[in-house]
């Protein structure tokens, strides 16, 4: 199988991609960096994919002209951001791909992940206080790629932190509208500023509207929004209205909701 990178015959795929990824960002190589990325063909499969079920033909149509610049946009944008990232913490941490261990590919339980092939994979760091290595991957055309700017070099497991998400409740607010609720407890000495900086680095979120982020621990860190999509039944032949979704998350010493 060919790669877009180097790889040994004792290495796995998913090593040699982690290595490649790290590997090109100890020596500041951009050109190699996107050159590791997963290919526009592919999110043009993946918005087929997402309008199976719930687009028209014209919706289909619109979305599929936007990709180009949806994906010059997160090449240039996000994952540039989360390379440049990822260069300052290997730079000032004197980090090395020597120092990554113990590889593992992670069972994802996203059903869209799942469909389109997505993988999740973590690594340890033989190093004090960052620990991790994380990045998505997919397999495109005999290639192994990384799929999303979800790479982090990071002090705890980011994929332990997102088991909060179990713990979400759904009910009902005093209008009477769908909510649900979930509280996480981060057990780290990093400042709160820093790890909601994080965790909106790691986040693709739509219509936000609202965000501060305080350096006193005591208030709170919070990023609002609303958006609204249009939903379809009988094979999204018939239009029932727009749906309203609204959300926030917080940080207040240490625990995030």
């Amino acid at each position: 199988m060919l790669l877009p990178f180097t790889m040994n015959s004792q290495e796995k795929a998913y090593e040699a991609l982690g290595n490649a990824i790290f590997e090109s960002a100890v020596a500041n190589d951009t050109i190699a960096f996107k050159s590791l990325i997963v290919p526009e063909q592919f999110y043009v499969k993946m918005v087929k994919k997402l309008c199976e079920t719930e687009c028209t033909d014209e919706q289909l149509k619109q979305a599929l002209t936007r990709v180009p610049e949806m994906y010059k946009g997160l090449v240039e944008g996000s994952f540039m951001m989360t390379f440049f990232s990822l260069t300052s913490k290997i730079q000032i941490f004197e980090l090395n791909s020597k120092d990554i261990t113990n590889y593992q590919v992670l069972e994802s339980t996203d059903k869209i992940e799942k469909d389109m092939g997505i993988q999740r994979v973590i690594a340890t760091i033989d190093h004090s206080k960052h620990k991790y290595f994380s990045f998505g991957m997919v397999e495109y055309n005999g290639q192994y790629y990384v799929v999303d700017q979800l790479i982090s070099i990071s002090e705890t497991n980011p994929y332990e932190k997102r088991a909060f998400i179990e713990t979400v409740k759904l009910s009902a607010n005093k209008e009477g509208h769908l909510e649900s609720k979930g509280t996480y407890r981060i057990d780290s000495e990093t400042a709160d500023a820093d790890l909601f900086q994080c965790f909106l680095d790691n986040m693709i979120m739509v219509g936000v509207t609202e965000t501060e982020i305080s350096e006193d621990d005591s208030k709170v860190s919070f990023v609002k929004g609303t958006w609204e999509f249009p939903y379809r039944v009988n094979k999204t032949d018939d239009y029932i209205g727009l749906i309203e979704f609204s959300f926030e998350f917080s940080i207040e010493n240490g625990v995030f909701q």
